[in-house]
């Protein structure tokens, strides 16, 4: 993707989303995910922006539960709820980045 992205003159950035489980249970052993995709995004030369701290950081902050991110059940697919967060993070961080 880098190399695609790179011939056409386009920057790349990946967002990495954390499972429920990440936020529900903050730690450093299950924050290798984000580890492992991070490092691999530095060794590739690519941007990589990570959620998990934002969104725990909103959880915290809302006093929210981190079930209530995504949708009953699932572990992986947010909610609309969780779609809202992540939208709006995503846009301040490329407003940010202007």
């Amino acid at each position: 993707m880098k190399t695609a992205a790179d011939a056409y003159g386009a920057s790349l950035v990946l967002i990495v989303f954390p499972y429920e489980y990440q936020l529900r249970i903050p730690n450093e052993a299950t924050r290798v995910p984000q580890r492992t995709i991070q490092n691999a995004g530095v060794t590739a030369g690519v941007e990589i922006y990570d959620l998990y701290d934002d969104l725990l950081e909103s959880l915290a902050s809302q006093q929210i539960p981190s079930q209530s991110l995504y949708l009953f059940n699932d572990p992986m697919h947010f909610s609309p709820r969780g779609h809202r967060l992540v939208a709006d993070l995503i846009y301040r961080t490329l407003m940010d980045q202007r």
